[in-house]
């Protein structure tokens, strides 16, 4: 959704933070929803989005499509109880790895030639996994990124801390999360 609240997204800590703690919504168990998403609308919207007319159309669209949405529940975006893949980020990879390679533009015949060579070599990875040999070791910072996050669901799980507390922790783990316009 384009509603041109990049800005406040990268210049405003408060801010960035809000908006980060709504992602967050989606690691807490379903329960608690709507109650902690109502609490935080009310005591925790950042001063310089208040009277945003932009902020308000974004908070109707995230309250009709994913909040109170009748065609898209909870459970369908809700990942408390997902164990693995807990995140995007192999789909980012993906993605990141075809921006290099295919550019933002290129013809037909070297799209189709550069995606044949592409899949050639995924498959070998495929049956060189299916065939016993481990993947690459994965690098330190996303194993203790997701051994902070497992501790931090650990102690909302023991209810040694609140699922308030535990989304603003969640959120400021979000960090490499982005905040487009164009989308």
């Amino acid at each position: 959704m384009k509603c041109g609240l990049s800005d406040a997204y990268k210049n405003d800590a408060t801010s960035n933070l809000f908006l980060k703690i709504l992602m967050a919504l989606a690691f807490i168990v379903e329960e608690d929803i709507l109650h902690l998403y109502s609490a935080i609308v009310q005591h925790m919207l950042p001063p310089i989005l208040i009277n945003d007319p932009r902020f308000a159309e974004f908070m109707e669209y995230y309250e009709q499509e994913w909040v109170c949405s009748t065609t898209r529940p909870l459970s369908d975006w809700n990942v408390y109880h997902v164990t693995d893949h807990r995140t995007n980020n192999m789909l980012e990879g993906k993605h990141s790895m075809f921006l290099w390679h295919f550019g933002p533009h290129k013809s037909l015949w070297k799209f189709l030639s550069l995606l044949i060579t592409l899949s050639s070599r995924e498959w070998k990875k495929f049956l060189i996994h299916q065939n016993g040999k481990p993947p690459s070791r994965r690098r330190r910072y996303h194993v203790d990124r997701e051994r902070e996050i497992a501790n931090l669901r650990r102690m909302y799980v023991d209810n040694s801390i609140t699922a308030l507390d535990y989304v603003i922790k969640m959120a400021h783990r979000m960090a490499g999360q982005c905040f487009n316009d164009d989308e």
